[in-house]
């Protein structure tokens, strides 16, 4: 999807739109839709990865298991458990996030005062390689 598809499928403009180079020959953008709690992130125009905030985004969940707003080692437990369950894939980006290569899932943390809490991101299968997928802005998220 191109940002202009996701505005209007969500009904909201973003509220912060930004250009970051990440890289010497990769230019990534990123849209904010604060409303809705949602940061749709994209290389070349097209849609690689939807984060969802923490704190205001919506609930998102995998086989009944909620995914946002959550601590985040229950839900890396319940990732490992599911992984060998069905013998999926999951490892772990340089900054320790989970990654579950088989369903485009990585869980990073957030922080909200004292507390940290799980911030699902899906993604394209060519940016599960979230260190240099990512532009530097979602690393200092908070």
């Amino acid at each position: 999807m191109t940002s202009e598809e996701i505005t209007n499928a969500l009904g909201e403009r973003p509220a912060v739109s930004s250009y970051s180079h990440h890289g010497e020959d990769q230019q990534l953008n990123y849209a904010d839709f604060a409303e809705i709690g949602i940061r749709a992130l994209f290389r070349d125009g097209r849609l690689g990865c939807v984060a969802v905030n923490a704190l205001t985004g919506p609930q998102v969940r995998l086989a009944a298991v909620p995914l946002t707003g959550c601590a985040p080692s229950p839900v890396e437990e319940w990732l490992v458990h599911r992984t060998t369950l069905r013998s999926g894939s999951l490892t772990y980006s340089p900054a320790a996030d989970p990654v579950f290569a088989d369903l485009g899932l990585a869980i990073r943390s957030q922080r909200a005062g004292d507390v940290v809490l799980s911030r699902p991101l899906f993604l394209a299968h060519d940016w599960l390689d979230l260190w240099h997928s990512l532009p530097s802005e979602e690393w200092n998220f908070a």
